[in-house]
């Protein structure tokens, strides 16, 4: 390759990945209300992040009540970001056609990404136990989000999952970040303990277009003379 194709190649190499950069709520102790209350909502400011996203994690850390159920809870996170939609995070995680109420297991601390080793959170009994009627004490791992955008009061495990991650991909994640949660049956407290955001932007390097156009332009000249000598 002569010198001009080379310096081609540097100014369009593919861009790198950059290092991972993880944004934390620190220690909350917010109570998770019913619907009739609205919800609760935690927010986190990102800034200074360079490129754009391509790949997220999301922890999160819930203390429930002895008599709360994880499948009571409905989680969204989303993006100020206009490019951006939102992601479900949990939609009555176990509910079905037979368990209509969905898993009675309380509290988690674990972590949310798209390519998760242990799959999809919403049947996360049968992944572990190999039946639905076996409970969980203390979720952990990593799992990926519901993504279930169906009604709370519909949602099965067949439902479509539109709402994953990947709905943030190629967008900025210089932005305000809310976390929204709340529990479908009014029943005992869940409390909302931690939550963070862990991305994995894309640099994306700032090339002239000076330099551009002269390499390019070079490269062009350079094979011009090389056929002309044939």
């Amino acid at each position: 390759m002569n010198s001009a194709f080379r310096a081609l190649a540097l100014f369009l190499a593919p861009v790198l990945p950059a290092s991972a950069v993880v944004f934390d709520s620190g220690t909350l102790d917010l109570r998770i209300p019913g619907t009739f209350e609205g919800g609760v909502v935690s927010t986190l400011d990102v800034s200074g992040v360079s490129g754009t996203i391509d790949r997220l994690e999301v922890g999160l850390t819930l203390a429930g009540d002895p008599l709360g159920a994880n499948g009571d809870l409905y989680v969204i996170l989303s993006s100020e970001d206009p490019a951006a939609p939102y992601s479900v995070l949990l939609n009555r995680v176990g509910r079905s056609e037979t368990r209509t109420s969905g898993y009675g297991d309380s509290g988690m601390a674990l972590r949310f990404a798209d390519d998760a080793p242990l799959g999809d959170i919403h049947n996360y009994r049968m992944t572990l136990n190999g039946s639905d009627a076996v409970p969980v004490a203390g979720l952990s791992g990593t799992w990926s989000p519901s993504g279930r955008e169906e009604d709370p009061e519909l949602v099965l495990g067949a439902s479509p999952r539109t709402a994953l991650f990947s709905n943030f991909i190629g967008t900025d994640p210089n932005t305000r970040w809310t976390l929204y949660l709340v529990d479908l049956l009014d029943g005992a407290d869940t409390r909302l303990v931690q939550w963070s955001l862990d991305f994995n932007p894309v640099a994306v390097p700032e090339i002239p277009a000076m330099p551009v156009v002269t390499a390019i332009a070079l490269a062009c000249f350079a094979g011009f003379r090389h056929r002309g000598r044939r």
